[in-house]
């Protein structure tokens, strides 16, 4: 089940707002699982020394009390337990201020959990339940008032409903929080079901108080902030010389009423031991990125456009040589590309690496390339002098260095090769 909270206060003509709220279970779906949603609203009692802190200090413990509840703890069990806390706080409030009595606030709590509500209450703050079926509200607590302990008179004739509500104590509380124990508890021990569209309003006298049924139930019909904001909005309208302190929090339900599929897989991720999560969609596409990624890496190397760095000295020496096999002879010039310049053997170069001037100039297999034209293939007749006299004094090889000598020639002068050096200089 979902349940969406809707809140809003007034301090109305007040000097001071003595009413709070709160709410706890929105966090963590592990713990709506067992305890649900709690709503709480309190009421300082006015006139009284404190009200403020005492509505306050009541609903913090509660609330906190609450957030301890364990799986094992029944809900009418925890909310008993809370307010028997909310209850020693304002006690012990009013013993370090003003004594025992002379302290006090009311407060409502309610609780709901898989469709099931439960409640607690001390004093006048209300729980009301607006069923969007029929349109029907209804009030599920009973007010701890002077006024209702007269009711039963009513019933047997002693007194008439007017002198009740004529009567000068009529809102005196008989029960509150803020005394050694707590005179009288509303609450039930029976779930009440509720089901979409039901709204749980819980409230202070100062919104059932001016508010007619009818109004009360004309805003509940919209959503819980928007009916929140609208009962507000119509106790401001009534401009009240002696408004009191207005607060309303509402939770309305929405969705379907039995759906523990909605709390389990949220619930599995709070333990360590039972990750749930949707990895499928992430997995299959990081597998397509990574098809392409390969698919890309293989063309790549396919047309040879893939710089591969653990390639080797001789593999790139090999390549190099078919590159310029491969090369007509009208495309060899002044200024052959990057692949030309690698398939001419040079040593005399220093930017050239060791090993790939090496394999060019001591291997005896290596041969000319076909495309030279035949000039380049021998030597002007002083050059060849100088290189068979020292060949003759066994400084050079006799076969590899003319190959050496008229592949530079072929390429143009070793001066007008730019980043390079004649050898004779």
């Amino acid at each position: 089940m979902n349940l969406s909270p809707g809140n809003a206060q007034w301090i109305g003509q007040r000097s001071e707002q003595q009413d709070a709220f709160g709410f706890v279970g929105f966090e963590q779906a592990y713990f709506r699982s067992h305890a649900g949603v709690l709503a709480v609203v309190a009421d300082g009692m006015g006139g009284l020394y404190n009200g403020h802190e005492a509505s306050r200090r009541a609903l913090q413990v509660m609330l906190d009390a609450y957030r301890d509840k364990r799986p094992d703890e029944s809900i009418p069990d925890a909310l008993v337990r809370c307010l028997a806390g909310a209850n020693s706080a304002v006690h012990a409030l009013a013993q370090d201020s003003d004594g025992e009595g002379n302290v006090g606030t009311t407060l409502v709590a309610a609780a709901v959990r898989d469709g099931q509500l439960f409640w607690v209450s001390a004093g006048d703050s209300r729980l009301y339940l607006y069923r969007q079926a029929d349109g029907s509200l209804t009030q599920c607590t009973q007010d701890h008032s002077y006024g209702n302990e007269l009711m039963p008179r009513v019933s047997s004739g002693e007194m008439t409903r007017e002198e009740v509500e004529r009567h000068p104590d009529r809102d005196a509380l008989t029960s509150f929080l803020g005394l050694s124990e707590v005179p009288k508890v509303d609450r039930n021990l029976r779930p009440v079901q509720i089901d979409q569209g039901d709204r749980l309003l819980l409230c202070s006298d100062g919104v059932y108080g001016v508010l007619s049924e009818d109004e009360l139930k004309g805003a509940l019909r919209l959503g819980a902030q928007a009916a929140a904001d609208a009962l507000v909005a119509l106790i401001q309208q009534k401009r009240l010389p002696r408004q009191d302190n207005a607060t309303v929090a509402i939770l309305a339900v929405q969705g379907d009423s039995a759906s523990p599929k909605s709390v389990e897989p949220e619930t599995r991720r709070l333990h360590p031991g039972k990750p749930r999560r949707r990895r499928r969609p992430v997995l299959v596409l990081l597998g397509l990125l990574l098809l392409v990624m390969l698919v890309v890496l293989a063309v790549l190397w396919f047309r040879g456009d893939l710089p591969l760095p653990w390639r080797g000295a001789a593999d790139v020496s090999h390549d190099a040589v078919h590159a310029s096999e491969r090369t007509p002879a009208a495309s060899v010039g002044p200024t052959p590309d990057a692949r030309d310049r690698d398939a001419l053997p040079v040593s005399d170069d220093p930017k050239t690496p060791a090993p790939f001037a090496g394999s060019a100039a001591s291997s005896p297999q290596a041969k000319e390339p076909a495309t030279l034209p035949p000039e380049a293939r021998s030597e002007p007749e002083p050059e060849a002098q100088a290189r068979s006299a020292e060949n003759d004094a066994g400084d050079r090889d006799p076969v590899a260095e003319p190959q050496r000598e008229g592949s530079l020639q072929s390429a143009g002068s070793a001066a007008e090769a730019p980043g390079s050096e004649s050898p004779r200089e």
